[in-house]
């Protein structure tokens, strides 16, 4: 569980994330989830080890811009580039019905990670409470299957 996650902050997650990732003793599938996405990607950019993760599935994930100050926080470094970072397989998902987090924001990600793959989701909404969610299932056991 992350800390405070009434009020995150990107410090402490990453924190967290870290000794997640520094206790596996497997490599793991790492699914974030809107904020949780930004957070994993984030502190990946930032230095993380990616050793740990297998692959990475991001769902639902603000693109954070630099208009406002608060957005700096959950951004990823200025003029960063995925091929500066080694990165797992990474899987891109974002509905074309979320309430919360534009649908561009899927095409954002999608050219500062050429190598992700990108699969657009229909009537899942944010929460992915609805809907065929078969596609992220199978990205996730791609892994456990191989």
């Amino acid at each position: 569980m992350m800390p405070h996650p009434e009020e995150p902050h990107y410090e402490p997650w990453s924190e967290r994330l870290g000794q997640i990732l520094e206790e596996a003793d497997d490599p793991l599938v790492v699914v974030g989830h809107s904020l949780g996405g930004s957070v994993v990607l984030k502190h990946l950019a930032d230095g993380g080890d990616s050793e740990p993760i297998a692959r990475l599935l991001l769902l639902e994930t603000p693109f954070w811009g630099r208009e406002e100050e608060w957005e700096l926080e959950w951004a990823l470094p200025e003029g960063w580039t995925a091929a500066e970072t080694a990165l797992p397989p990474t899987f891109l998902f974002h509905g074309r019905d979320d309430e919360e987090i534009p649908f561009s924001h899927l095409e954002l990600y999608a050219k500062v990670l050429p190598d992700a793959e990108v699969h657009p989701l229909e009537g899942t909404g944010h929460l992915l409470d609805r809907g065929d969610l078969s596609e992220i299932l199978d990205a996730i056991r791609g892994q456990a299957d191989g």
